[in-house]
């Protein structure tokens, strides 16, 4: 049985976790080679399923950080307009970086106002001490705050946004010609809707929200000569996410193959597989693309399905018992 580290001993003495727990965790950890605080933290919320506030707040306790209560509903407007000008004060890219982090920074404090108050659900987080080099912000302190807090905090007043349904929305969802021939779309005429980029944009938003909803996959489906659909599947069920008009199905199919690996875009005729790889919110993310002939109604078209498996490697199991075997059949696999 591995011999217990301080923030181990500390969850033990304070009567957070059980010993089981704590000692299967700290197992793990030196298998990592990395004893720390936070990495027992991570271990403990990520792997054994314990409450994130519960390990985080002992965290901050340990090391001595005190904790801040907010219910962001009550916020007032000039609360929430003074927040908004404090955070235009930081970089876009570092500022997005703490909101990932699950880092905010709430508001100035002290006798000159001089000190940055920043609220973080975990106090041990490198980016913190990143502040004073990134941001004219020389001072700071940092209190405890539930996830949940943090979460509405962002939700309210600083929401993620998908830059690509952006410029998407500011374009126009006009992409065709409405008076374009019913006949077969020639190579000449996609590669005209290809370049208009707003269907790249659809295809990356999509890749962006899916990952953002968390699902599982996302499917593109044509709709009739000028109108598909793409559907996310959250939870195990699949809705409709965005309805593409005045747009032709093949268009959208020769961008994602443009945009993947492993596939040809001139071959219509054959199951494809590929895959695809974007660094989203700080993440690398795989996707595997699965592209299907269909028949349809459209007898003169050559339309596509495709569906993209979203392999996000932070869900990954990494604990065989998770799986759920009993413990004969663990054995005997």
């Amino acid at each position: 049985m591995a011999i217990l580290t301080k923030f181990g001993n500390f969850l033990l003495e304070k009567g957070y976790l059980e010993e089981g727990t704590i000692h299967k965790a700290t197992e793990k950890l030196f298998e990592f080679g990395d004893t720390s605080p936070g990495a027992l933290a991570k271990i403990l919320v990520a792997d054994l399923k314990q409450s994130h506030d519960v390990i985080y707040e002992a965290l901050s306790k340990l090391y001595a950080f005190h904790s801040f209560e907010l219910v962001v509903e009550l916020l007032e407007e000039e609360q929430i307009k003074s927040v908004k000008e404090l955070l235009d004060k930081f970089p876009d890219d570092f500022k997005k970086k703490l909101l990932y982090h699950k880092i905010f920074p709430f508001r100035m404090t002290g006798k000159m106002r001089d000190i940055l108050q920043v609220l973080a659900t975990d106090v041990s987080d490198k980016i913190i001490a990143e502040i004073p080099a990134q941001t004219q912000f020389k001072k700071y302190e940092v209190f405890w705050t539930k996830l949940k807090t943090v979460e509405d905090l962002i939700s309210k007043i600083a929401p993620q946004k998908n830059e690509f349904l952006q410029l998407l929305e500011e374009a126009g969802h006009v992409l065709v010609d409405d008076s374009a021939s019913d006949d077969e779309l020639t190579e000449q005429a996609l590669d005209e809707e290809i370049n208009k980029s707003l269907l790249v944009n659809l295809f990356e938003g999509a890749l962006t929200e899916a990952v953002r909803r968390d699902a599982s996959d996302i499917h593109i489906i044509p709709a009739n000569k000028n109108t598909v659909d793409v559907f996310i599947r959250i939870d195990g069920k699949l809705q409709l996410w965005h309805r593409q008009e005045n747009t032709p199905p093949e268009a959208l199919s020769a961008v994602v193959k443009d945009r993947s690996i492993g596939v040809d875009r001139f071959e219509r005729d054959t199951a494809q597989d590929g895959f695809a790889q974007r660094l989203i919110d700080e993440h690398l993310i795989r996707f595997r693309i699965s592209i299907v002939p269909l028949v349809s109604a459209e007898y003169e078209r050559r339309f596509e399905s495709i569906v993209i498996r979203v392999v996000d490697d932070r869900k990954v199991i990494t604990d065989f018992r998770r799986l759920g075997f009993q413990e004969q059949a663990e054995q005997e696999f």
